[in-house]
């Protein structure tokens, strides 16, 4: 999901898909956006040492209610549909608008095989016929003021006129999430404006969200238009249950050994330099399915996870400093 601050200058493509692996929290910088390593089920439920280290030694507070988990959760299958210049040339003249296509260029480089339509400056990406980005490049909005109603209604819009062309069996329902400034620029002399507003909406099977760079996304508004947008609506079938082994206090006595499971799912954040004691709070710890964007195989099984969302205090330096951070943790073994 594209959210953020900015710089008075628009987002680049590689901006936009490193940002949409997770919100950024204080100084943390998301590096090695890349595929699951395969289809196969069971090849990634492997965590590793994590970005935050060991933090048995921290005082731990939790400032949340541990969700109420199942004991078992569907088992997801995640098919790749490919899309075709002639579908991709429809959508981006019926969906967003295209009037004369300046460009139609390939994406060749495995796994992130897709296509770029290009108009002005407009850009539309397609990574198959699940996952579109837009983007209306070297062009600055300023947002004075918004209804939140009108901005929902523009992105509810656009849903239902894609929704023509995502048709193809899926067990997700795509839920509107809220309404909020989702790019501001900041200048020097300490001004800031909104550049546009973000109408935020959450992929779910079976009440359980799916939470990623291939879940939940956004559409940016700004002068009663969309300006950026970032898609996703996978094509999910449900083949079983699987057990779910990890509980929401295990998952956090993993985090708090220094296990992550932010490599085998295809990232890995860096958070500066952290402190070595203090407290970790945990905010809020959720059970959810995580999806990306680029998958190696045709079909992929997609891992229950918890996300953990929380903060570091501590001293650096002889200063208290305060890191937030989100971390994920498998829900099974």
């Amino acid at each position: 999901m594209v959210t953020g601050r900015r710089t008075h200058s628009n987002m680049h493509w590689l901006t936009v898909i490193i940002i949409s692996l997770s919100v950024l929290i204080g100084s943390a910088i998301i590096l090695s956006p890349k595929p699951t390593k395969t289809g196969d089920e069971d090849s990634i439920l492997t965590e590793t040492s994590g970005p935050l280290g060991d933090l048995s030694n921290f005082n731990l507070t939790i400032e949340c209610d541990f969700p109420k988990v199942p004991e078992t959760a569907p088992k997801l299958r995640v098919e790749k549909i490919p899309i075709s210049e002639e579908q991709a040339e429809l959508i981006a003249k019926n969906v967003f608008g295209f009037e004369k296509i300046d460009e139609i260029e390939e994406i060749k480089e495995s796994p992130w095989e897709g296509l770029i339509i290009r108009e002005d400056n407009r850009e539309l990406m397609f990574f198959g016929l699940t996952d579109f980005f837009y983007d209306e490049l070297h062009t600055e909005f300023v947002v004075v003021e918004w209804s939140d109603e009108d901005v929902k209604a523009i992105a509810d819009e656009l849903l239902a006129e894609l929704d023509e062309y995502w048709q193809f069996p899926t067990e997700v329902e795509v839920a509107f999430r809220g309404v909020y400034p989702a790019a501001i620029s900041t200048y020097s002399d300490g001004r800031e404006e909104i550049n546009m507003i973000g109408v935020i909406y959450e992929p779910k099977v079976s009440g359980i969200s799916l939470y990623g760079p291939g879940a939940d996304f956004c559409i940016g508004i700004a002068e009663g238009k969309v300006i950026e947008a970032e898609l996703h609506k996978k094509a999910v079938t449900i083949v079983g249950n699987v057990s779910i082994t990890v509980s929401p206090k295990e998952a956090i006595d993993k985090l708090l050994s220094g296990k992550s499971a932010q490599r085998a799912l295809g990232f890995e954040t860096l958070y500066g330099l952290l402190p070595k004691e203090g407290e970790v709070i945990i905010k809020r710890i959720e059970l959810v399915y995580f999806a990306d964007v680029w998958y190696k195989s045709t079909i992929n099984y997609l891992p229950l996870v918890y996300r953990i969302d929380g903060k570091i205090i501590g001293p650096i330096e002889g200063e208290l400093v305060e890191k937030g951070f989100v971390e994920f943790e498998f829900a099974t073994n």
